[in-house]
């Protein structure tokens, strides 16, 4: 009776009369024994009514058994009842714990070094619930007012460093603003703390630091601003300059009182506008790759602290280019059709049956991307991003206009069939997108077709697979698919990379201002309303200045309508200036087609048309519209000026295929008599047919050349009484020179070839 804390039975028995005897045994039938003799077996009862979150149970057993028996049967094990309770998250029987007064801040044991458990690594029962992630037994225990919230483990970390560890945001920030957490010790009164020059990343626990006015942590490895940094109140002054940081977080708000921000020598790309929420009166961000922001804003802190404030006034982009490349019959025109079907249906939505019943046969997928069409551009929503899709025409014919399309913050999408992957191939297209890539801001996923051909044997998987995976284990591309047009098999793997690119995106992370928002809806509606596909740069420049954008900002604008899809090119005059703006790219394309199609009616096989015709085929309204367009095709080398010939143009794509039939008249199979024959032979690992247009062009004009005959790989050509026939080979890659001269003569001819040759490829 003693032992159980009993004092009216100890004095019954100290006083041991008949009467008391009787009051005895009446006071032991009202007050029943615990059960519980063997506190191991308390233990695993408690536990298992734990484990099943039986909260009845559990309250009757802490009922019968006594204090003394409890906390024995808590040291049974390394860990406590309270910390399984705290690992499992069972936030009622925790509070019954606490109510039979458990321990909040007991220590579980460490393991023996015989045994490969850890059990929990001297940890209090907040330790155990912070790195499992139970929040509402986080909130259960800071809502004692005993907890301990600056213990530390065995490995030397607090409850809210093992959260931070495990990635558990929402505890991490539930501790940071509970008063238990962030309270302040007046024991501590550092009010400046200097960190620069060390090459760890800043983890200290900062509400350590509550007083703190004054950081720098300049010239470490941050790559980003260290999040716990936002809940110093008192903060002044920061300094984060010389790091890698890649953007500055909106929880840089939190800091009220800052007063002084230095990130030179960064990587910021995209500009802080939440900083014109805050009462800078110092902001040093020079040298670092900033977007879209235009010269005047540069060039002073001041300047730049006013345009940030402009920033709330903005809206966000949410836009961005996705543009499908690869070879022809691959699958683009249907794969980005099923990509906007997917994304407008969604996953499990009813629309999707509906979308994938347009799909009837597998003729259909061939049929898509046989068809010979110039670019076409569709626009759709995935997630919450608008996103502006390119499908590049499968004809050589438009392989031309592919560069001046490419802009250097796109998705790019290389389409492929799997059975015809290859690096060489990738290689090609790689090195077209990183020549117009700004600071590798590209994402590549290459997108492998037609896994379901009987071509794609067990062999060519393997290859293929193993030349994928090595890219991306280079990082040279940001993902590989295998997936089938047909089937759609893989397609929600493709979608799900999609989404996660384009989350990431600059661009989707962008916020424009005002004016700039107003012309690009300006842009768009003289295009859908007034089917307007380019528009004269004086027009362009007239909607810019009524938007009142500053002219400062008018580079940064194009620029971004061009990233974003808005506007595909502008092209420059001689002077530097625009003269006339395009905003459909398919219009380019389709006067291209218009052209082949004109010199098809009219057979014109020389590859050579009037300057007049190309008027009349275009129906230019405006005559002043066609020089600047020829400037643009020589540009972009899809046509070239003759030289002596200023009402004619040469478009190489469009002279005939094949061996001319009258070849032999020209060039005998035959080497004559009185004639050497020389040559020689270059050979290419990457396609090159674009090199050999430029050669033709090149080659007529050397000196007193004279063309005897041409073709789409080849060029017959006459020096005096020297002759050479120049051809490319398209599956051999490789280009033959050969030339015939007299007996007895040096070869003027086949230097000149050889050297107009090495002069372009330098």
């Amino acid at each position: 009776l003693c032992y159980r804390g009993w004092r009216g039975g100890a004095f019954i028995i100290s006083n041991s009369s008949s009467a008391c005897m009787q009051k005895a045994k009446e006071f032991f039938r009202s007050r029943p024994s615990s059960p519980y003799r063997d506190s191991k077996k308390l233990y695993d009862e408690l536990k298992s009514c734990i484990a099943a979150n039986n909260v009845q149970k559990l309250q009757t057993i802490l009922d019968a058994a006594s204090e003394k028996e409890l906390a024995k049967a808590n040291n049974v094990r390394r860990a406590s009842l309270l910390h399984y309770a705290c690992k499992r998250g069972r936030k009622r029987c925790i509070d019954k714990l606490l109510d039979a007064k458990a321990d909040i801040n007991q220590f579980s044991k460490l393991a023996s070094r015989e045994t490969n458990t850890i059990a929990y690594k001297h940890q209090t029962p907040l330790h155990v619930a912070c790195e499992h992630g139970q929040l509402g037994a986080v909130k259960r225990l800071l809502a004692r007012p005993d907890i301990r919230t600056r213990y530390k483990d065995y490995h030397r970390c607090t409850p809210i460093e093992l959260a931070e560890k495990f990635n558990h945001n929402d505890i991490v920030l539930y501790l940071k603003t509970h008063k238990q957490v962030s309270r302040k010790d007046p024991k501590i009164q550092l009010e400046s703390l200097r960190l620069s020059v060390n090459s760890s990343v800043f983890t200290d626990n900062t509400y350590f630091l509550p007083h703190v006015t004054s950081i720098d942590l300049s010239q470490n490895l941050l790559a980003e601003i260290p999040p716990i940094l936002f809940a110093l109140e008192n903060l002044k002054e920061l300094n984060l300059s010389h790091n890698g940081i890649l953007e500055i977080h909106p929880d840089i708000a939190l800091l009220k009182n800052l007063e002084s921000l230095d990130v030179d020598y960064n990587k910021i790309e995209l500009p802080p506008f939440v900083l014109g929420t805050l009462e800078l009166k110092e902001f040093k961000g020079h040298n670092n790759p900033l977007t879209y922001v235009p010269i005047y804003a540069r060039e002073k802190d001041s300047s730049f602290l006013k345009y940030l404030k402009d920033g709330p006034q903005s809206v966000d982009a949410n836009r961005v280019k996705l543009l499908a490349v690869g070879t022809a019959l691959s699958g683009k025109t249907y794969l980005i059709r099923n990509v906007k079907r997917d994304a407008l249906a969604g996953p499990g939505s009813p629309l999707r049956s509906r979308a994938e019943s347009l799909i009837t046969s597998s003729s259909d997928v061939s049929s898509a991307d046989g068809m010979d069409q110039a670019t076409q551009v569709t626009e759709f929503m995935l997630n919450k991003v608008r996103i502006s899709a390119w499908d590049f025409g499968k004809s050589d014919l438009f392989y031309r206009t592919h560069q001046y399309f490419l802009t250097g913050r796109a998705i790019y999408l290389i389409v492929i069939r799997a059975y015809e992957v290859e690096p060489r191939i990738l290689d090609y297209w790689l090195q077209q997108i990183n020549s117009v890539s700004v600071l590798g801001k590209s994402r590549v996923i290459v997108v492998a077709t037609h896994i379901d051909d009987p071509k794609f044997t067990d062999t060519k998987s393997k290859k293929a697979r193993h030349c994928l995976n090595l890219y991306a284990s280079q990082s040279r591309v940001d993902g590989c698919i295998f997936l089938s047009n047909k089937t759609k098999e893989n397609f929600p793997a493709l979608r799900k990379l999609l989404v996660s690119l384009t989350e990431e995106h600059p661009l989707t992370k962008l916020t424009i201002s005002g004016p700039w928002n107003q012309v690009l809806n300006h842009c768009k509606y003289i295009q859908e309303t007034f089917s307007t596909p380019a528009i004269e740069w004086k027009t362009m420049k007239q909607i810019i200045e009524s938007k009142h954008v500053p002219s400062e900002e008018w580079h940064d604008l194009l620029e971004y309508l061009r990233d974003s899809g808005i506007v595909s090119f502008q092209t420059i005059a001689r002077e530097g200036n625009p003269d006339f703006v395009v905003l459909s790219p398919e219009w380019l394309t389709n006067m291209i087609l218009q052209v082949r199609d004109f010199m098809a009616c009219n057979q014109i096989t020389n590859g050579i048309i009037e300057h007049e015709s190309l008027a009349r085929i275009w129906e230019f309204s405006s005559p002043t519209i066609l020089t600047p367009l020829l400037e643009l095709l020589y540009s972009i080398e899809i046509a070239y000026s003759i030289r002596g010939e200023p009402v004619r143009s040469l478009i190489p794509s469009l002279l005939p295929d094949g061996l001319p039939d009258n070849i032999s008249e020209y060039w005998p199979a035959l080497v004559p008599g009185d004639m050497h024959q020389y040559g020689r032979i270059y050979r290419f690992h990457l396609p090159s047919s674009e090199v050999f247009t430029r050669l033709i062009v090149r080659f007529l004009h050397i000196l007193n050349i004279q063309m005897l005959l041409i073709w789409l790989q080849g060029i017959i050509l006459r020096l005096d009484r020297e002759t050479a026939i120049i051809s490319y080979d398209v599956q051999e890659q490789s280009l033959v020179i050969k030339v015939r001269t007299p007996i007895n003569s040096s070869s003027a001819l086949l230097r000149g070839l050889v050297n107009t040759v090495d002069v372009l490829i330098e």
